[in-house]
This record gives C-alpha cells, sequence and structure tokens, in this order.
C-alpha cells in the first residue's frame, strides 16, 4: 500500500514538472516571438526613415511614391505627381545643393506608429541653410512603414499651396569712394527668401503677397513691395 502511494505521488510530481516546464516555454516562446516581431518593426522603420532622408539627400524624387502615406497627401489636396513637382520645382529649381541631413532621431510611439526628427542643411545661390528642423511620423500600412506626408516636410511652417519665394534687389544708399576711386561702401544687390503663406497668383494679389505674410529663412529680416518670384 505504502509503495502505491509513493507510485502515485512521483508520477503527480512528473506530471507537475512537465506542466510548469510546458509553461515556461510557452511563455519564453511567445517572448522571443514578439521581442523578434519588435526588432523586426524597430528595423523596417528605421530603414523607411533612412530612405526617405536618402531621397532628400540625393534629390530621388522619382522615388517618393515609394515611401510617401498616400492617404496623407491626397487628404491635402496633392497628387503624388504634385509632391515630387513641388520638391524638383524648388531644390532643383533654385539648384540648392549639397543637401546633408544630421540630428536623425526616430521614437516609437503607439500602434506601431513612429515619430521622426531631423535637420537638414544645404547651399543655395543666396547662401546657407543650416539646421533646418523637420518633424514627421512613420505610419505601417500593409507591413511597410511610409512617411506621413504634408508641406512642412519642404520647408518648416509650409501648408497647403504655400510658395518659396525668393527676391534680390538693389541697396538703396549712396556710395562712398577713396581718393584712389575705391569703393568703401557701394551700392550691392540684396539677397533674400522666405515662404509665401498663401497661394502665389496674379497682378495685385501676386504683389500683395509679397509683403508681410512671409516667413524669412535666411538673411536680413527686411520686407519688399516689389515685385518677388517664386519657386515653387
Amino acid at each position: 500500500m505504502k509503495n502505491r502511494l509513493e507510485r502515485r505521488k512521483k508520477r503527480v510530481e512528473r506530471f507537475r514538472y512537465i506542466i510548469i516546464t510546458a509553461m515556461l516555454l510557452f511563455t519564453g516562446g511567445s517572448w522571443a516571438v514578439f521581442h523578434a516581431i519588435y526588432q523586426n518593426d524597430e528595423k523596417k522603420a528605421q530603414a523607411a526613415a533612412d530612405k526617405f532622408i536618402g531621397i532628400l539627400e540625393h534629390k530621388s524624387y522619382e522615388k517618393l511614391g515609394t515611401i510617401l502615406d498616400q492617404e496623407s497627401y491626397q487628404a491635402l489636396d496633392y497628387t503624388l505627381q504634385d509632391v515630387k513637382d513641388r520638391y524638383d520645382h524648388i531644390f532643383n529649381g533654385i539648384n540648392m545643393q549639397p543637401i546633408s541631413a544630421s540630428n536623425i532621431k526616430l521614437k516609437k510611439v503607439k500602434n506601431g506608429e513612429h515619430k521622426l526628427a531631423f535637420q537638414l542643411n544645404f547651399t543655395t545661390p543666396l547662401g546657407k541653410l543650416k539646421n533646418l528642423t523637420y518633424h514627421t511620423e512613420l505610419v505601417k500600412n500593409h507591413g511597410r512603414f511610409q512617411v506621413k506626408w504634408d508641406p512642412s516636410l519642404i520647408f518648416p511652417g509650409m501648408k497647403g499651396k504655400d510658395q518659396v519665394v525668393f527676391h534680390e534687389w538693389g541697396a538703396e544708399r549712396g556710395e562712398i569712394i577713396d581718393r584712389n576711386e575705391n569703393k568703401l561702401a557701394a551700392n550691392e544687390n540684396f539677397k533674400w527668401a522666405g515662404v509665401v503663406m498663401k497661394d502665389l497668383s496674379k497682378g495685385d494679389i501676386k504683389k500683395k503677397d509679397c509683403k508681410p505674410s512671409v516667413t524669412n529663412y535666411m538673411f536680413p529680416q527686411r520686407r519688399s513691395n516689389k515685385n518677388c518670384s517664386k519657386a515653387g
């Protein structure tokens, strides 16, 4: 009788050991699967961020369709071709180069979304622009991460159909010349650039839009009522 009880006790202990082992294996396996999925998502998000920034640095705007979230730009009444044209007209039309990114930060927030922040530096015919800060989100669509686009990814602060304008005019002052007729103070062209926070059009509206409804990005904080040119 005693032997029978001992055998039953041993069977119970072995069964308990098997159950505990199975539970540990299941828990460990589940964690391993979750960790693998998390790590894979992080790699995909980082790859998407690197791809988008690479497109901006190399001005490969024909590749934007592979990385931009379609719903984001269509909600702003843009087509993919509109987005490509805006980048091309501004960055190639004004010959902004070289473009380099820095201070790139990618952070997961919720539901597979990630926040991306970075800075761009480039040289224009008017001078250098440094440390322009950009912010966007990466959203997961059908297993792929894509950039949630809006015009502020062209220039910070841009919205809707805002235009980038560049202007150049002569300084309004007298010239100072020494006895050898060397110019000590001469009239030179003053260069200015910014974003018009309205849609540039024609005639009086165009002239009005060149007034203080403009955000500067470089050079002295001056305004002009004269005609301005738009880049995109």
